[in-house]
């Protein structure tokens, strides 16, 4: 028992007395008598509490089971969300209107910066310099990650921003009024994602700031997606407990006289007769965790490419889970759920007069 926790303070440098002194008396409770126990042990429920109490290669076991996958799936983590935060902090996105349209391209940037989007849009002028205008338009469009462009009833200005906004091959999202039975601007193509304004304002708009911050690539969205596995804890919950009753077996059988977890520390990090129990506990969880981590990002780099490349539609397959806090079924549900017919569809006049 005292080479357990003279390993456990090998484990932690700072201030080890202390730390032994508390190691102490957890072990002095965890050993003591049934009676005192006797509420915590009763039912079947707790008869892993039992076990860990009077057994602490158990506990020691059950330990390195949870705690060495979760160390090492953190640091990798640790060092890819790094990366992410040097090469994008934050997602930008340039929001062009139809001048109609301004006080709900302010309210969209309103809400978007609230959900720590950088949103940005130039001030409708009246009567501009050309010049300056088309500069600024095409700056604001080339710095931007993901395109969104609210359209009014008639053609403008508009279509010009998003034909450079498809030149330069960016992710473009739309945002019509359902009540207006809008039509979509001659120079955009179908295949790009429309959302309902009405069910954007039901929910706060925080859909689609996670699903800009999701095509964007950001480190928030990096950090999501490995947050991800917390939207199937009724699939992975079990599995942790599962690897630990599967080595807890294989304790039972290894232990009797030549094995045991709590020799000296380099006993227990050297000796291949405890290691072979620690390395299955690391392939069985670190290996399923990167099998769905890899997969969420490939979803993502290829819905990213499906909506560059203007081939969305309604049918395009969308995960149950995108990312923690973003559910195809909740990216389902703010979509634009009309006809997509553009202007010179309509038949309007001054579609006709184009």
């Amino acid at each position: 028992m005292r080479a357990f926790l003279d390993l456990i303070c090998s484990l932690v440098p700072a201030n080890p007395g202390g730390f032994l002194r508390q190691s102490e008396k957890i072990l002095k409770w965890m050993t003591q008598g049934e009676k005192e126990m006797e509420w915590f042990s009763r039912g079947g429920r707790f008869w892993w509490v039992r076990l860990l109490r009077v057994t602490p290669e158990a506990l020691v076991l059950f330990i390195w089971t949870v705690v060495l996958p979760a160390l090492l799936i953190w640091t990798v983590s640790a060092l890819h969300l790094l990366i992410s935060l040097v090469r994008k902090r934050r997602t930008r996105v340039f929001i062009s209107f139809q001048h109609e349209r301004e006080s709900i391209a302010d309210l969209l940037a309103d809400e978007m910066r609230k959900c720590g989007i950088r949103a940005e849009k130039l001030p409708f002028v009246e009567n501009p310099d050309h010049d300056t205008l088309v500069y600024q338009v095409t700056q604001q469009i080339l710095d931007c990650d993901i395109f969104v462009c609210v359209p009014g009833k008639f053609p403008s200005f508009v279509q010009s921003e998003i034909l450079g906004a498809s030149t330069a091959k960016k992710p473009t999202l739309f945002i019509f009024i359902e009540a207006d039975a809008q039509h979509l601007p001659d120079t955009a193509m179908k295949g790009c994602p429309v959302f309902a304004l009405e069910e954007l304002q039901r929910e706060g708009f925080q859909t689609l700031a996670n699903f800009c911050s999701y095509l964007a690539a950001d480190a928030r969205s990096t950090a999501r997606l490995y947050g991800a596995v917390f939207e199937h804890l009724e699939h992975w919950g079990p599995l942790p407990l599962a690897v630990f009753c599967i080595l807890l077996g294989m304790l039972f059988l290894a232990q009797p006289k030549s094995f045991s977890l709590l020799g000296s520390h380099r006993t227990l990090l050297f000796d291949p007769a405890n290691l072979w129990l620690f390395v299955p506990a690391l392939i069985l969880l670190f290996v399923p965790y990167s099998v769905f981590f890899i997969r969420r990002l490939y979803l993502r780099a290829q819905l990213r490419r499906v909506i560059s490349g203007k081939k969305f539609s309604r049918d395009t397959f969308l995960p149950e889970t995108l990312a923690y806090g973003l559910r195809g079924a909740e990216l389902r549900k703010i979509l634009y759920h009309g006809d997509i017919v553009a202007y010179h569809e309509g038949g309007t006049a001054d579609a006709k007069s184009l």
